[in-house]
């Protein structure tokens, strides 16, 4: 005896279906992973339509082959819309904690430092040099002659540190006894450059070198000459 549908439904023979739902997520996952088949199809069109690609080559191209060379653009191009976190929001994702206080603070003063690689190196004559001034909230732009070599460089450190290693290493190493000048002013002279080059000059300093250096260097190399008077 054949039961119909309705009776077999009336009975409870047959349970509801299932609802329907996508076979792929179409989450941040699915979309990644669609850009990068879509850029495989496009890099495996462009292969096809290159006169130099041989027939016997147009024969056997398939996307599938391009996928790994899509991910790998994909990831080179991300690399250039990538930016620094801003400190406010690295500070709220650590909770202000005091090592992200740390942090942050190490951050401003690394961005501030003068590269030495702007100060000394072959490929510029004169830079500009842009300084923040925290108490007038300006900013200070200077003029600077580039060094050709480190060895200009290091002189002009050597004979600033001379004049202004007696006062630093006073308020530094003893600042309860103003008279007593540590005898090892040069070692520390010479890790200060070092770290001068590594890091970068602070821009107090850059700018108590710089002007010491337009005092007391009066070479005509190193001066700008003053521009011609207009009729």
């Amino acid at each position: 005896m054949k039961i119909e549908a309705k009776d077999k439904e009336k009975n409870g023979a047959t349970k509801p279906p299932w609802p329907t739902v996508l076979k792929i997520d179409n989450g941040e996952e699915f979309q990644q992973s669609l850009a990068i088949a879509e850029l495989a199809v496009r890099l495996c069109e462009l292969k096809l339509a290159n006169p130099k690609t041989l027939p016997i080559e147009k024969e056997v191209l398939d996307p599938n082959k391009f996928l790994e060379q899509a991910w790998e653009l994909i990831q080179s191009a991300r690399q250039q819309v990538l930016r620094p976190q801003t400190n406010a929001k690295y500070l709220a994702e650590h909770g202000g904690s005091h090592e992200a206080a740390e942090n942050v603070v190490a951050r401003i003063l690394s961005a501030s430092r003068v590269p030495f690689q702007k100060l000394c190196n072959e490929k510029e004559t004169y830079t500009k040099i842009d300084l923040h001034d925290a108490e007038t909230g300006k900013t200070i732009e200077l003029e600077w002659k580039v060094y050709k070599s480190e060895a200009g460089f290091n002189k002009l450190f050597w004979a600033y540190w001379r004049v202004t290693s007696s006062l630093r290493l006073r308020m530094i190493v003893s600042p309860d006894a103003p008279g007593n000048v540590p005898d090892n002013w040069e070692e520390y002279g010479e890790a200060l450059l070092a770290s001068w080059k590594k890091n970068g000059v602070p821009p107090n300093d850059f700018l108590a070198l710089a002007t010491f250096r337009r005092e007391h260097d009066q070479r005509a190399a190193n001066l700008k000459k003053p521009a011609e008077a207009v009729a």
